[in-house]
């Protein structure tokens, strides 16, 4: 499985691509889109190499959330920290889609649970966030998908919004801060 993932061209709605098929789209720079691994997408060095970077940017993402989360696991055990939980599932969640050489409609929906359940200010952003990603994606897939594969530039321009809102989702979710762990009161002599 790892093999057939290193192997395989980034898919065309990855992050990645979408930066290949907007270099197209705005400087004329050419690229083919092969059918391969089941899906189309960008072939050739750049389209690797940007591949390579945003899963490399990715995981690198997803190991400060880690680390991050454990600095603070003893003071979360403690007081039950459960939105700072939710906000680093759902940070690792969006990072994991953002750096995937696959980002296909259907993984938008690995971060409806935890996004949609984020507390305060950046849960309410994340929670318009989320929708407003579903409903860009639909403007391009299913209706404009072979445009995109034909390299028209409105579905490579709405593909390419709809990845920087990913990204952007993917920073609120991060922003979100463990609470302070709430003082016990002293117990009372006999």
């Amino acid at each position: 499985m790892v093999m057939y993932h290193l192997q395989r061209p980034p898919q065309i709605e990855s992050t990645a691509s979408s930066y290949v098929l907007l270099w197209h789209a705005t400087a004329g720079v050419p690229v083919t889109i092969e059918s391969a691994f089941g899906s189309q997408g960008p072939t050739g060095q750049t389209a690797e190499v940007l591949a390579t970077a945003t899963t490399l940017l990715a995981f690198l993402a997803i190991v400060a959330v880690s680390v991050r989360y454990a600095r603070h696991l003893g003071a979360l055990v403690r007081g039950l920290d459960a939105a700072y939980l939710l906000a680093t599932l759902a940070a690792t969640i969006v990072f994991l889609a953002v750096g995937s050489k696959v980002l296909s409609p259907q993984y938008l929906l690995w971060i409806v649970p935890a996004s949609l359940l984020l507390p305060g200010r950046r849960g309410l952003t994340a929670f318009v966030m989320t929708p407003v990603l579903m409903l860009v994606t639909h403007l391009y897939f299913p209706f404009r998908y072979w445009n995109l594969v034909g390299l028209e530039t409105l579905p490579i321009w709405i593909l390419f919004v709809r990845n920087l809102l990913l990204i952007a989702l993917a920073c609120v979710c991060w922003s979100v801060s463990p609470a302070a762990p709430t003082p016990r009161a002293p117990a009372l002599a006999d």
